[in-house]
């Protein structure tokens, strides 16, 4: 059976995401290409979840688009908000540090790799909210609070407060933390 809340909350944060990834400016490709990751592992979501039996190579596509976005987007964005707060090593370090982990992820042991994507959202999340708070931004800050509480308070299975799918609330949540990462990038930069 096709699981429709899922298939809506998928392709809501795919809007958001390639939303927030089309207003970045060029200049912010890093952030441009991790909003875009993370919208393209929604836009593979939501089709998935539109199917009662979906293809293999869809299951495949989403699950590794969606390792990717904790393994390469959240560092990628985290590297964005550095360089634009003069921390450039410190965003050249997440950047090559989500390639160097991600090339490398094939030759880690299995427990390793699983919790690797966990070690690299959680450091860049943190990145992002240590700027935020010692540069005020209010708005990149929100986005990391609702980041941190979409995946520990919520997370990706059962069900949430009201029946809903829990999945379904974390990909809400990730939306409107996108949007919120999204406008403190246009905060501190004054030109979106």
């Amino acid at each position: 059976m096709a699981q429709i809340s899922t298939t809506i909350s998928d392709a809501v944060l795919a809007v958001a995401s390639f939303y927030v990834a089309y207003h970045v400016f060029n200049s912010h490709l890093i952030a441009k290409l991790g909003f875009a990751i993370i919208g393209t592992a929604a836009t593979c979501g939501a089709v998935r979840f539109a199917f009662s039996s979906p293809p293999r190579d869809l299951q495949y596509y989403h699950d590794l688009l969606t390792w990717l976005s904790s393994m390469v987007a959240l560092p990628f964005i985290a590297a964005m908000y550095l360089y634009l707060h003069d921390l450039p090593l410190l965003g050249f370090a997440f950047t090559g540090g989500a390639v160097v982990l991600t090339v490398l992820s094939k030759s880690m042991p299995s427990d390793l790799r699983r919790r690797s994507p966990q070690f690299a959202s959680g450091a860049a999340l943190l990145a992002i909210g240590i700027v935020c708070v010692k540069y005020s931004n209010l708005h990149g800050l929100v986005g990391v609070v609702v980041y941190i509480l979409a995946a520990l308070c919520v997370g990706t299975s059962g069900y949430s407060v009201g029946g809903l799918r829990s999945v379904d609330v974390f990909h809400y949540g990730v939306a409107f933390a996108n949007l919120a990462l999204g406008s403190g990038m246009y905060r501190r930069d004054q030109r979106w």
